[in-house]
């Protein structure tokens, strides 16, 4: 079981990162370290070993995936195989390039998801309306990015002026933290108005 499931989440991992090209990041002009994670990828390094993975101690399923300043340049499909990591908590693809295509509504079927960062990850279009469906999720991080609204339906919350989440008792029970810095919002929303 052990090695079937390794051999699987190595598969999902590789096709990921396959989709991609390689492109200088935002985060060397930040001064934050970046390069291409995905290229200490070797096959015959176990894939909880690799750079940005975190693997459970006891199962060894990936629960964490950080490629923040890995200079992936491309979109990530519906069909990704990253969608089929089900055991996911923490997620970071902040500082990447997905040439401003849409947030995908597949992000909504990681059920234990804890954190995401989507950040300055040049995605567009509306927040998908799925991401309601993470009850998990305590950050949610989508700032710098070019998201057209955000509808009180879409994220069920209430906000304080410091982005702390007061209440969320809707959709997301346990989100406490909301980044959404500029994102050239077109509308403000209306949960937002005082």
């Amino acid at each position: 079981m052990w090695s079937i499931l390794k051999a699987y989440q190595f598969v999902c991992l590789v096709l990921f990162f396959l989709n991609f090209q390689a492109y200088s990041s935002l985060c060397d002009d930040l001064g934050i370290k970046s390069y291409p994670k995905t290229n200490l990828w070797k096959e015959d390094i176990d894939c909880c070993e690799w750079d940005g993975v975190t693997c459970d101690n006891d199962k060894g399923q990936v629960i964490g995936l950080d490629l923040s300043c890995s200079w992936l340049h491309g979109t990530i499909p519906s069909n990704s195989s990253l969608f089929l990591l089900p055991h996911l908590q923490k997620l970071n693809l902040a500082f990447n390039d997905f040439n401003y295509s849409k947030i995908s509504s597949e992000f909504g079927r990681f059920a234990s998801l804890v954190y995401l960062n989507l950040s300055n990850a040049k995605f567009a279009g509306a927040i998908p309306s799925e991401l309601s469906q993470l009850s998990k999720l305590v950050s949610l991080d989508l700032s710098g990015n070019y998201v057209q609204s955000l509808e009180q339906h879409t994220l069920g919350l209430s906000l304080s002026y410091n982005a702390k989440i007061t209440s969320a008792a809707y959709t997301l029970p346990k989100l406490q933290y909301l980044y959404l810095s500029s994102c050239n919002i077109s509308e403000f929303p209306r949960f937002l108005k005082g």
